[in-house]
C-alpha cells in the first residue's frame, strides 16, 4: 500500500467509526424507541387552537408526555385530545390541564397541574378540569378595535325626532 491509500482507508474507518458512535448517540437518547413506558388520558377543552398531535405535555415545565389524538366532539364540538403521561407520575382525579404557550409567540402545549386529592387517575381517565387556550389575536383586535369603537359611540349625534 501506497501512502495516498493509507491515509483513504485512515479516513474510512474513522468516518465509520464516527457513523457508530451517532447511531449508539442516537439510539441511547430516544429517538428510535424510548425506554419510558406511558399511560394515556383524555382532555375536553371547548378551544385547543395550536395544538397538535405530539406537542409537549408538562408538569412544572417538564416535560412527561404528549399529545398522541386530537378529534371533534360531534355531540358538544369540543376538542377532544388524548395524551400520554409518564408511567410513575400518579397524578390526582382533580389535576387540571390548562394550553398555555412557552412565549407570546412560541409553540403551546399543555400543561397539568396536579391536585390534591388521593384518588389517582388511571389508564384511559378523563381529565374533568381544563382551561382551553387564549386567543392573543382576538384580545389585540378587542383592544385596538373596541377602544376605537367605544370612542366613536360616544361622539356620534343621535339624530333628532
Amino acid at each position: 500500500m501506497n501512502g495516498k491509500q493509507n491515509i483513504e482507508t485512515t479516513v474510512g474507518l474513522g468516518v465509520i467509526v464516527f457513523c457508530i458512535i451517532l447511531v449508539l448517540m442516537v439510539y441511547k437518547n430516544g429517538f428510535f424507541g424510548s425506554s419510558k413506558s406511558y399511560y394515556t388520558l383524555r382532555t375536553a377543552f371547548e378551544r385547543a387552537d395550536g395544538i397538535n398531535i405530539g406537542n409537549d405535555i408538562s408538569i412544572s415545565g417538564v416535560k412527561v408526555g404528549e399529545v398522541k389524538d386530537k378529534r371533534i366532539d360531534p355531540n358538544n364540538y369540543n376538542a377532544l385530545i388524548t395524551i400520554t403521561v409518564e408511567k410513575g407520575l400518579e397524578l390526582p382525579v382533580d389535576t387540571s390541564a390548562e394550553i398555555t404557550s412557552s412565549s407570546l409567540l412560541g409553540d403551546k402545549y399543555i400543561s397539568l397541574v396536579p391536585g390534591a386529592e388521593k384518588d389517582i387517575l388511571k389508564d384511559g381517565d378523563t381529565i374533568e378540569f381544563t382551561q382551553s387556550s387564549i386567543n392573543i389575536e382576538g384580545l389585540i383586535t378587542k383592544f385596538f378595535f373596541g377602544l376605537d369603537s367605544a370612542k366613536s359611540d360616544s361622539s356620534q349625534e343621535t339624530p333628532a325626532s
